[in-house]
C-alpha cells in the first residue's frame, strides 16, 4: 500500500503514514503530543507515493475559478453575454488561452480589487493637495485686497499738513501767503488768490523741510503748469525739478502715502492718523493693519494694579527613602524579652555600656534619644554601678536608668529608647526661662512661640510678670524648643545664653550650618575570626579615640539590620570609609560624629529631616521679604505658620527646620547677602 497522510484533530498537522499495519491504531502525534486515530484513506483521497507525485496544493480549475470570482464577477466563456468575437480572442491569446483551458476568461477591463485602493487613496491625497493650494490662494488674494484698499484710502486723505517754522512758533496764514508770492518772480494774477493761497500751503512745507529749495537762484527758469501757474504752487512738480528737495517725492503721493501708512516708525507726525495704532502692533506685523483693525480707537489701556507677587525661594527635596535595601525585619516582641531572668554584675561601669551590655544579652535593640538626653544634661558616660540577681532584664535596666534620671520607653513595634525623665528636663531648662534680659517680653512671646509651636505637639508661652519667666504648657520636648527658642534670640542679640554649651551645641548654631562630619580614626585593623554583630566591629574602632558608637534602631530596623545580625569583615582597612562600606552600605547607613565622643550609625534620610534652631548672619533687610520667600519656599501659605522669624531688634533670621533646609538657607544667604 502506498503512503498516505492523516490529519491531527488537535493541532490540525498532516502526518504520513508508510505502514498499512499502523491502520486502527491510535499513536502520539509527533508536534502536539495528542493522540490521533490512524483511519485508512478514502477512495476520493489523493495516494503520494514515488510514482503518483500529486501535491495536495496543486493549482486545479476550481481553484482558480474560487480566486477569480473572490476578485469579481466577469462573463464565463459560452455564457449568453459572451460574443464569438470574444471567444476567437480568447484562442487566439496565449495568457487567454491558458485561463480559457481552466474554463474562465477575465474581461479586458478587469481589475484586482488591491488597485481599485490604491485609487482611492490617490484619489484623497489629490482632493488634499488641491484644497491646500486653494487656501493658499485665497488668503493670498485676501491680503492683496487688504494692501489696495490701504493704497485707496491713502489717496483719499489730503497729504496738506502744515508745518512750523524753524523758530518754533506757528505761522498765520497771512504770512505763509506773503512769503510763497515772494519767491514767484511773477506776481499771481488778482482773479487767482485763494489757488495762489492754497498752493502756497503744500509749498511751504515742502520748503521748509527741504532747504535746498530756497538756495536756488533767482534767475533760474520756472517750470510752469500746462495752466501757466509756477511749478511752486505743484509739490509733485518741484520734486521732479529738483529731487533733493524730497526724497518720497519721487514716488506717487498716494504711494508715498500709502508707503507711509503701512510702514509707520515711531515718531511719525501726529498729523497721519494710522501713526499711533501703527505703534500698537509689532514692526513685523504692521503690514497687515488693515487685518488687525487699522483705523479703530486701539490705545493701549490703562496698566491695572497687580498683586506683589513674591519669588519662593526653591528647595531641593529631601533624599528619599531607598527600596533597594533589604525589607524591614517582622518586629520582636520586647516586652516578653525584657521578662528574662537576668543575673549581672555592673561595677564602675557607665549608662552607655549598661544598657548597651544588657541590649546584647536579650536581643532588644535600644537606641538613646540623644536629644532628650541632652535637654536634661544627661551624659551617657554617667558612672552607674549595683549587682542584679533574681531580677529580669528589664527591672534591671529600669533600675540603672532612674539612678540617673533616665526612663525606658517603647517607641514603637518592637523598639525601645532611652529618654530623660520630665523632671530632670524641666530642672535642667529653668534658668532658660527667665527673660529678664531680653526687652518688651510681649514681643519675646510672641517670636518663641512661632519657633517652638508644632501642630502635633503644641506649645502654649505665657509670661508671668511677677516672676519675670516664661511659664511653658506641653511636652517636655515642647519645653526645650522653646529654650532654645529663647537663647537664639540672646544670640542674635549678643547677650550670653542660660544653657551651657556642652548641652546645646549639638542643637542651637549661631551661623551658617554645616553637615555632620564622619570620623577619621586613620587605618584600622580588626581583631576576630569569627562573625560578630555589626556594632561589636566599630566599637573596636571607636574604643581607641575614646568614642562609643550609637546605633539609631528606628531607621537601622526599617533597613533590615538587626542585633542578632553577625558579619567577619576584612581585617584591614585603610579608612573608616571603607569598613562604612562593606558593613553599613548594605543597609543603607552611614557614620557620622555627633561631638563628645558620641559617634552614630544612622541614614541619611535621618539625618536631613533632624531639626536644628540656627541663628543666621547676616542681618536681613527688610525690604527683601526673605521671610515671605523662605516660608512659601517651604509650602507654606503665610509665614505665621512656618518655624521661622526675624529679630526685629538684630534683623537675623532664626529657623527651626529640618537640615536639609537649613544647609540651603544658608546657601541662599551666601549667594545673596
Amino acid at each position: 500500500m502506498d503512503p498516505f497522510f492523516i490529519t491531527c484533530t488537535t493541532c490540525s498537522s498532516r502526518l504520513k503514514v508508510r505502514d498499512e499495519s499502523m491502520i486502527g491504531q491510535i499513536v502520539a502525534c509527533p508536534n502536539c503530543q495528542a493522540m490521533v486515530l490512524v483511519e485508512p484513506p478514502t477512495e476520493d483521497q489523493l495516494t503520494i507515493g514515488r510514482q503518483h507525485d500529486i501535491d495536495s496544493q496543486a493549482i486545479t480549475s476550481e481553484a482558480i475559478h474560487e480566486e477569480l470570482e473572490s476578485e469579481g464577477t466577469f462573463a464565463q466563456p459560452g455564457s449568453a453575454d459572451a460574443t464569438d468575437a470574444d471567444l476567437d480572442a480568447a484562442d487566439s491569446s496565449d495568457s487567454q488561452s491558458v485561463s480559457a483551458s481552466f474554463g474562465t476568461a477575465p474581461p479586458a477591463e478587469w481589475q484586482p480589487s488591491s488597485y481599485q485602493g490604491y485609487r482611492q487613496i490617490g484619489l484623497i491625497a489629490l482632493v488634499s493637495l488641491i484644497a491646500i493650494v486653494s487656501s493658499a490662494a485665497i488668503f493670498g488674494l485676501f491680503i492683496q485686497s487688504s494692501l489696495n484698499k490701504e493704497q485707496q484710502a491713502a489717496g483719499e486723505i489730503d497729504p496738506a499738513v502744515e508745518d512750523e517754522p524753524a523758530g518754533g512758533e506757528p505761522a498765520d496764514d497771512d504770512s505763509a501767503n506773503a512769503d510763497s508770492t515772494a519767491e514767484v518772480d511773477e506776481p499771481l494774477e488778482a482773479s487767482e488768490p485763494e489757488d495762489a493761497a492754497a498752493a502756497a500751503t503744500p509749498a511751504e512745507s515742502d520748503g521748509a523741510a527741504s532747504p535746498a529749495a530756497d538756495a536756488e537762484p533767482e534767475s533760474q527758469p520756472m517750470a510752469t503748469t500746462e495752466a501757466g501757474d509756477p511749478a511752486d504752487s505743484d509739490p509733485a512738480a518741484a520734486a521732479v525739478d529738483n529731487p533733493a528737495a524730497d526724497p518720497k517725492a519721487k514716488l506717487p503721493a498716494d504711494a508715498a502715502n500709502g508707503a507711509d501708512r503701512i510702514f509707520a516708525e515711531v515718531g511719525q507726525p501726529a498729523e497721519q492718523p494710522e501713526a499711533g495704532t501703527m505703534e500698537e502692533l509689532p514692526p513685523s506685523m504692521q503690514m497687515f493693519s488693515s487685518i488687525f483693525g487699522q483705523g479703530l480707537d486701539l490705545q493701549e489701556p490703562e496698566p491695572k494694579p497687580q498683586a506683589n507677587v513674591l519669588k519662593a525661594i526653591r528647595f531641593e527635596p529631601p533624599p528619599e527613602l531607598s527600596t533597594r535595601y533589604p525589607a524591614p525585619q517582622s518586629p520582636v516582641d520586647v516586652q516578653q524579652r525584657l521578662r528574662q531572668p537576668l543575673g549581672i554584675n555592673l561595677n564602675a561601669t557607665t549608662l552607655h555600656a549598661s544598657v548597651e551590655t544588657i541590649s546584647e544579652i536579650v536581643s532588644v535593640p535600644i537606641s538613646f534619644d540623644i536629644e532628650s538626653l541632652d535637654s536634661a544634661g544627661i551624659k551617657l558616660d554617667a558612672a552607674v554601678s549595683g549587682r542584679y540577681l533574681n531580677t529580669t532584664a528589664g527591672d534591671a535596666l529600669r533600675e540603672i536608668l532612674a539612678k540617673v534620671g533616665c526612663t525606658l520607653q517603647q517607641t514603637g513595634p518592637g523598639q525601645m529608647a532611652v529618654r530623660a525623665a520630665e523632671p530632670q528636663i524641666a530642672k535642667a531648662l529653668e534658668p532658660a526661662f527667665v527673660v529678664g534680659d531680653l526687652q518688651d517680653p510681649e514681643q519675646i512671646i510672641h517670636l518663641a512661640t512661632q519657633l517652638a509651636h508644632l501642630a502635633q505637639d503644641p506649645a502654649a508661652l505665657r509670661f508671668d510678670a511677677a516672676s519675670g519667666r516664661v511659664e511653658v504648657t506641653g511636652s517636655p520636648q515642647a519645653m526645650w524648643r522653646t529654650a532654645l527658642a529663647l537663647d537664639a534670640l540672646r544670640i542674635s542679640r549678643n547677650l550670653p545664653p542660660k544653657l551651657p554649651a556642652a548641652q546645646t551645641s549639638r542643637w542651637l548654631v549661631d551661623g551658617n550650618p554645616s553637615d555632620l562630619p564622619r570620623p577619621d580614626p586613620g587605618a584600622i585593623v580588626l581583631e576576630g575570626d569569627l562573625p560578630r554583630p555589626i556594632e561589636h566591629w566599630l566599637t573596636q574602632v571607636a574604643q581607641p579615640q575614646k568614642a562609643r558608637v550609637l546605633i539609631d534602631w528606628p531607621s537601622a530596623w526599617q533597613y533590615g539590620l538587626t542585633p542578632e545580625y553577625t558579619v567577619l569583615p576584612w581585617t584591614s582597612h585603610d579608612s573608616l570609609a571603607s569598613l562604612e562600606q562593606e558593613l553599613l552600605e548594605p543597609f543603607g547607613l552611614t557614620i557620622r560624629d555627633l561631638g563628645d565622643g558620641n559617634w552614630i550609625v544612622t541614614t541619611q534620610y535621618a539625618l536631613a529631616m533632624s531639626p536644628r534652631t540656627v541663628v543666621f548672619s547676616p542681618p536681613i533687610p527688610a525690604e527683601t521679604q526673605f521671610l515671605e520667600r523662605l516660608a512659601a519656599g517651604a509650602g507654606h501659605e503665610s509665614p505665621e505658620t512656618f518655624a521661622g522669624v526675624i529679630d526685629p531688634v538684630s534683623r537675623r533670621l532664626i529657623t527651626r527646620v529640618s537640615q536639609f533646609l537649613q544647609s540651603q538657607i544658608g546657601a541662599e544667604l551666601s549667594a545673596n547677602p
